[in-house]
Parts: C-alpha cells; structure tokens; sequence
C-alpha cells in the first residue's frame, strides 16, 4: 500500500510508501470529501479506542479522493472502509463490503432520538420572491457543491424522481462548485445561479458560526416533518459508513466492530 503524510490526528496515520506496516496493524481507506472535519472527528475517537483496547497495534488511513476511491480499495486490498452512504452502497453492490456503522447527528433538543443527517438543502436569494416550492424552481439555475461526491445531488434527484420529475431535464443549468459551499451560496447572492443545493445542517452551522447572514437566504422545497433539528429538501439518508471488505481479516473485523460499537 502507498500511504502519505500524517494527518495530524493522534492515533491517525497515513504513512509514507516506505513505512512498514504491522501484520496486526489496522488499515482504512478513507474517502476524501470536503468535509474532512467529519471524519477526521469520527476517526479520532475510534483509533483512539482502538489504541486503548490494542497498544501493539497502529492505526494507518489511505485518504483517497470519491473519484476512484472504490477502484483503490479493490486494487491495493485495503480492509476497512470509511465512506459515504452512497459509496459505501455501490461497495456492497460491487465487492461485498459489509456496512458495521453509519454515522448519526444528534438533534439539538436532548430528548428527540437521533437521526441520521445525510440530505440536501435548496437555498435561494432572499429577495426572490418568485422562488419557494420545488415546482418554482423548475428550469431555473442551480448551483451544486460538488460533482464527483455521492451527495446532495443524489438525494435531491431521488426527491424528484418521487415527485414524477426527470432529474437531468428539471433544471436548465447546473453549476459545479466542487468542495466549496462559499461559492455555492456567492453564486445564488450574485445571480449566477437561482438556487444553490448544499449538505443537510451546513446552512444552519454556518449561521450559528457568524460565516453568513441567515436573512440574506431563505431555504427553499423544505420538506415539512424531517427527523432532526435541520431543515432539508431531500429525505434523510444514512450518513458516513464504516464497513469492512470480503477480504478483511475476520479477527480484526470482530476487534474493530468491538470497538466503534
């Protein structure tokens, strides 16, 4: 395997191609999205567990970028997974990984259960009176965060679909902003685009943060009843995915489920 510089995370190592690496050790591919905070958060506290339960052992991660990711995994042989849900789907379809986890957000009122927050959200200008319901928006502009992730592009298209509408005609134009939520939301205050289509919960922790004025935008096709604390346009699906392959050894398959469990 090929491993690179360290990711700065205790615990989490990627290491150069010239680093032996421990029968015993442990090996993630990871794959590499924009929002590398999530997993780096998710990756912590699990190597840091696995460090505790196995002191000889090492935790080492292959980041590896959505495009190409599930070819890598096959090719170099790499055990377990860490992926979104889409991508971790077509490895099951493809290779027969097997899913142990999937990440879940916890809702911002205590006593609600938590729900997993893998959607989409529609955000348009404010001052765009014209725009509100899915069906406004039809022959209009969109601008996506990325296209080579499995992401809100998907989910929204899935909501289409359910809607009766043909996803790849819905929209005149699709903007690509790849891996960058600022330009998505520049491009609907600019006019650039009509709509700017990003994550589930990203509107809401920009707000929170002061990175953007909330009154500026108004979301758009909101789905009323959504599980969880944050507005979305799409139905919620599974979020972030730790899985193990066929090829995985299955002592360190039980050690590692042991572990995130």
């Amino acid at each position: 395997m090929h491993f690179r510089e360290d990711t700065g995370v205790e615990g989490v190592s990627r290491l150069e191609a010239s680093t032996t690496i421990g029968p015993d050790d442990f090996v993630f591919a990871v794959e590499e999205t924009d929002r590398n905070e999530s997993y780096i958060r998710m990756l912590a506290s699990l190597a840091e567990g696995l460090r505790v339960a196995f002191p000889d052992r090492r935790t080492h991660i292959r980041q590896i970028p959505s495009r190409g990711f599930i070819d890598v995994v096959r090719a170099e042989k790499i055990p377990f997974v860490f992926a979104t849900a889409g991508t971790m789907v077509a490895l099951v379809n493809e290779s027969g990984a097997v899913p142990l986890a999937a990440r879940e957000r916890l809702n911002s009122h205590a006593e609600e259960s938590s729900q997993s927050a893998a959607g989409g959200l529609l955000v348009i200008d404010a001052k765009r009176r014209d725009l509100g319901s899915l069906e406004s928006l039809e022959g209009a502009r969109i601008a996506v965060e990325s296209s080579v992730a499995f992401g809100p592009w998907q989910w929204l298209a899935g909501r289409l679909l359910a809607d009766h509408h043909d996803p790849r005609k819905f929209f005149s134009e699709a903007v690509w902003r790849p891996h960058d939520v600022p330009e998505v939301l520049n491009a609907v205050l600019s006019g650039r685009a009509d709509a700017g289509l990003i994550s589930v919960c990203t509107f809401e922790t920009l707000a929170a943060e002061g990175m953007i004025d909330p009154k500026a935008f108004r979301p758009a096709a909101v789905l009323e009843r959504t599980p969880g604390a944050c507005l979305s346009s799409t139905p919620l699906y599974p979020d972030w995915t730790l899985g193990y392959m066929a090829w995985a050894d299955g002592n360190q398959v039980r050690r590692v489920a042991a572990v995130a469990f």
